[in-house]
């Protein structure tokens, strides 16, 4: 019972999407949830969602550097092939 903890002065901290960190907490908090239940459907699908949503995140980042990178090839390309040739030494 997340919401009595925090209100009892226990401090919970998120440390990613699904992962949660805590010093300690006493059992009068923990109960046993059937996997059925409707709280825990809800999470399950909120936690699909935002794994879905990073995963795009990830693939248009991915493709944003990887079109950049591309842009910055073709540039240094374009630099080197209108530079004019160097002078040969005798």
């Amino acid at each position: 019972d997340t919401v009595r903890a925090v209100a009892d002065g226990h401090i919970i901290y998120r440390a990613g999407t699904t992962v949660y960190l805590v010093d300690e907490i006493p059992g009068e908090y923990l109960y046993q949830v059937e996997s059925d239940d409707p709280s825990i459907e809800e999470t399950f699908a909120q936690w699909e969602l935002e794994e879905a949503e990073a995963a795009i995140a990830a693939e248009e980042a991915e493709a944003k550097a990887a079109i950049e990178a591309e842009a910055a090839e073709a540039k240094a390309a374009a630099e080197a092939a209108a530079a004019p040739p160097a002078e040969e030494e005798e």
